[in-house]
């Protein structure tokens, strides 16, 4: 099962700013995330997915 989480939290995980998840949601080859709409719209990250991009980027 995936887990989502918000950016606050992945920011902790990963030692940034959420003004740098923020910043690099904006790049089209930036971590993968989901936007959740509704009365109050929200990111959320796939942990498994995050993990996947690091492992792929770190083998550049």
């Amino acid at each position: 099962m995936n887990r989502l989480v918000d950016e606050n939290t992945l920011a902790d995980r990963l030692n940034v700013s959420v003004h740098t998840l923020r910043r690099n949601r904006m790049k089209d080859d930036g971590i993968p995330y989901y936007k959740v709409s509704g009365p109050r719209s929200a990111v959320r990250y796939d942990l498994q997915k995050v993990q996947e991009y690091l492992e792929d980027k770190s083998k550049k």
